[in-house]
């Protein structure tokens, strides 16, 4: 079960760093937001961290494959 949801803004924000297409993108775009969101990722070793990059990659692999 995911920890966080992927919003609009999110979606957003993943697809902006796909299209800066770096690492570090990727980690900003990934990262807790919120204090809540940081107590939750602290307590749960990075689980909201993973959350968001499971997300990531699934938008972006929906993206790809809607393009080809």
């Amino acid at each position: 079960m995911p920890i966080t949801n992927a919003s609009p803004e999110n979606i957003l924000r993943y697809l902006h760093a796909a299209g800066t297409g770096t690492k570090e993108a990727m980690k900003s775009a990934t990262s807790p937001r919120g204090i809540l969101e940081w107590f939750v990722n602290f307590f749960t070793c990075g689980g909201v961290r993973r959350s968001n990059e499971r997300w990531f990659r699934e938008v972006i692999g929906k993206l790809t494959t809607s393009l080809l």
